[in-house]
């Protein structure tokens, strides 16, 4: 898979000057920004399931430096239709979390469902997205420790401790 599917998803926060700043914003690709709303981690329902193939690992080491120095991701099918992606900083700690599920392709190549779960440890933020195919996306903003664990977003704190521990390597 091409390195341009590691920048699928994007998290902007817009900072002004003086007053409250706008409310945090998902970009997915080829999509318009989607207000984030406030939500539980747990009340976030996918639109794609978690894909039930077996993945594969992926490593790359030379990506943009805004990803990370390193990327570890899970691969779902073939075509994909799932990538769990977890960059790294400098020092192997864990910078980033994304899961992209339905990667917005049918099989005739029209815009499909698309979910998407982002977590930023850096700026400590998670965030949950679902664009139903041709329709407006929806995206949550979840307390970041309410994230880590939970069920409805396929466990992503257990889901980068295994990823790092089968694709990390040295």
């Amino acid at each position: 898979m091409k390195r341009s599917l590691l920048l699928t998803l994007a998290v902007g926060l817009p900072s002004q000057g003086c007053g409250s700043p706008p409310p945090p914003q998902f970009r997915a690709r080829a999509q318009a920004l989607a207000p984030a709303v406030l939500g539980k981690a747990e009340d976030f329902a996918p639109l794609v399931a978690h894909s039930g193939r077996e993945p594969r690992c992926e490593d790359l080491r030379d990506v943009p430096a805004a990803l990370g120095s390193r990327v570890l991701s899970y691969i779902y099918g073939d075509p994909q239709e799932q990538r769990i992606a977890v960059a790294l900083t400098e020092d192997g700690s864990v910078r980033s979390y994304s899961d992209m599920r339905g990667m917005g392709r049918t099989a005739g190549g029209g815009e499909g469902d698309l979910t998407s779960i982002s977590i930023n440890f850096e700026q400590g933020h998670a965030f949950g997205l679902n664009r139903p195919a041709g329709r407006a996306a929806e995206a949550v903003r979840f307390d970041l420790d309410d994230a880590l664990d939970a069920r409805s977003l396929g466990e992503p704190r257990a889901r980068m401790e295994e990823i790092v521990k089968r694709c990390g390597g040295s």
